[in-house]
């Protein structure tokens, strides 16, 4: 079996890119501001809405970071706590004062954001208040990210934190206000969970192979975000499927193409093994992986035109997946034991729970792929009709979400060209997973069209 390289043409597969630059704040929920021009690259991070009364700094906190500043500018040790989520490591901090407040920063390790609060003079009340508070990714690494989505998606669920710092008898606690904007902070709120499933792969994908480190872009596509679920179910599954209307496969020879078979001569089978894949420009050694389509249609007449004038280079070859399912086998992976995988990856899961909620670690099982949409489960029962060999009059309608089952119901119409029409079966498509749990069967759906057919003509 010959060798190849590919590519996957993303279409209404629900795979989203993902701008790391909406990651990169304080709480996911809250409306973008821009940080301050003096934050060092590549801090990222944003200011913040905050609810903290009037926002004002207490005296004993007051009087605290004072006698944190007398002591000739060393560091304070204290600790961030997210109240009933997550305690940060111990780090210092440093407080200085000027003319119009005083800043607050922290210096963590083991690449944990660092958080910079700011504060300025209250002249209402001849004190000081919290202007802003910014959280700043330490690196642009998978470990800086993992430990940045941490800690906003625990403030997330906490609204808010603490800092507490007994040896210079300073706590004091700061609250988000959740309440700006709330359709945009639940979009932000669903991007920084996305990234925090994809890090969270990305992080064992680094763990399985020596000396691998990738950098983060400041934006994935949504070929990237696809690649990292392929590459993660690859090594934890060795067989699985993912959803896409079309494949592309880039390079391959014209001696394993025959056009008088499907699926170039019509809806049919294909398989082929590829390799290497490569992940943000690292190449991995994953041994042999097949990529299999059950139900493909060739796209484009011009492939046959092609070969037909003898071509003896390799083809870039798309085809139209019409049932959406792409079935991957990952040869060396799929050899192992279900329990070997499962043990690795749990091994995995419990290092990262040293570190973070076990809400934040299950994120890692979670697919990057979304639901199946309205149009995509419209797309599943079209190309239903098609491998089915039904005739065109035979039309799905609108899918609904089936009440008993939570998937999508396609209903199949019979319909003629003066408009004329009925209802004759159903299809049930996963939400999922995109496979058609039930259908009604061909033999009924002609029967009832040959009734309906026969009513129309009555009628007429």
């Amino acid at each position: 079996m010959a060798l190849m390289n590919v590519s996957v043409v993303p279409t209404e597969t629900a795979w989203q890119g993902i701008d790391a630059e909406q990651v990169s704040a304080g709480v996911p929920w809250l409306p973008e501001r821009k940080a301050p021009a003096t934050a060092p690259s590549p801090a990222k991070g944003r200011n913040a809405p905050i609810r903290n009364a009037d926002r004002s700094i207490d005296s004993g906190t007051l009087a605290s970071l004072r006698q944190s500043e007398s002591r000739d500018g060393h560091p304070f040790v204290g600790r961030v706590v997210v109240p009933g989520v997550l305690s940060l490591p111990e780090q210092n901090f440093m407080v200085r004062f000027s003319k119009h407040g005083f800043v607050i920063n922290s210096y963590p390790l083991d690449s944990w954001p660092q958080l910079v609060i700011e504060c300025e003079s209250n002249s209402a009340t001849q004190g000081y208040k919290i202007k802003d508070v910014i959280w700043r990714l330490a690196a642009e690494t998978v470990d800086g990210w993992l430990r940045h989505t941490c800690v906003i998606l625990s403030l997330a669920k906490a609204g808010g934190f603490s800092v507490e710092a007994p040896s210079i008898d300073l706590a004091f606690d700061v609250k988000y206000d959740t309440s700006f904007e709330p359709e945009q902070s639940e979009l932000e709120h669903r991007v920084a969970l996305q990234m925090a499933r994809l890090i969270r792969k990305l992080k064992y994908i680094e763990d399985r192979f020596k000396n691998l480190k990738f950098r983060v872009p400041d934006v994935f596509s949504p070929e990237d975000v696809q690649l990292v679920e392929i590459v993660f179910r690859g090594i934890t599954e060795g067989v699985f499927t993912v959803r896409s209307r079309d494949y592309t496969f880039t390079r391959i020879s014209p001696s394993h193409i025959d056009i008088s078979r499907p699926p170039f001569s019509g809806p049919g089978p294909f398989s082929y093994r590829i390799e290497p894949i490569k992940l943000f420009g690292k190449q991995l050694i994953l041994g042999p992986v097949t990529v299999s389509l059950d139900k493909a249609e060739l796209a484009g007449i011009g492939l046959v035109e092609r070969l037909q004038k003898r071509t003896t280079l390799p083809e870039k070859v798309r085809f139209e997946v019409l049932d959406n399912q792409i079935t991957y086998r990952f040869e060396s992976y799929a050899r192992e034991s279900r329990k070997h995988r499962a043990q690795r990856l749990n091994r995995f899961k419990k290092e990262l729970a040293r570190h973070e909620p076990e809400e934040i670690v299950a994120l890692v099982e979670e697919s990057l792929q979304g639901d199946v949409s309205r149009r995509e489960a419209s797309q599943i029962a079209m190309g239903w009709t098609f491998y089915t060999n039904l005739p065109d009059r035979y039309c799905p309608q609108e899918p609904e979400i089936d009440a008993s089952t939570g998937h999508w119901r396609v209903p199949i119409w019979l319909v003629y060209a003066s408009g004329e029409g009925g209802h004759v079966g159903d299809l049930l498509i996963h939400k999922k997973t995109g496979v058609i749990v039930s259908h009604t069967s061909i033999e009924e759906l002609r029967n009832k069209a040959m009734a309906l057919a026969d009513t129309l003509l009555h009628a007429g």
